[in-house]
């Protein structure tokens, strides 16, 4: 299960199962949204907070709206992992970046250990606690 949202620099037209996400602050670089956007901590909070239709999640304005997006004084280097998520096609780099995309946000939401196996069952098999304990 995973958030698929995408940043574009160019017109197009979608259809109305498309929520386009607009710069209202300029205190936010688009990329950087569009990495925490794709996450699994928002897709927990979306998961958990949004609507669903079983197991699928129902992306309307008032929960989009509501995500909690944490100002990053380093959003440079959110915008470079969006930049080689998006040119890399090598099935094993994509999945580091995507892994090294989550462990950026969990340190940018201050989460504890214990908060990131809740979020991600899997990253204890990945990392274990004394090296997520001194990243994050």
């Amino acid at each position: 299960k995973e958030n698929f949202f995408a940043y574009v620099d160019f017109s197009f037209f979608g259809s109305k199962d498309i929520a386009y996400i607009l710069p209202k602050n300029t205190d936010y670089n688009l990329k950087y949204i569009t990495s925490i956007l794709n996450s699994k901590l928002i897709y927990y909070w979306l998961y958990y907070k949004g609507k669903r239709k079983g197991e699928v999640l129902e992306l309307y304005a008032k929960p989009l709206s509501e995500i909690p997006i944490k100002q990053s004084n380093n959003q440079d280097l959110f915008v470079g992992l969006h930049d080689c998520l998006i040119k890399t096609n090598n099935k094993q780099e994509f999945e580091y970046l995507i892994l090294k995309l989550n462990l950026m946000v969990y340190k940018l939401y201050n989460l504890a250990y214990e908060e990131c196996k809740i979020i991600d069952i899997n990253i204890e098999k990945i990392f274990p606690k004394t090296f997520m304990s001194a990243w994050i």
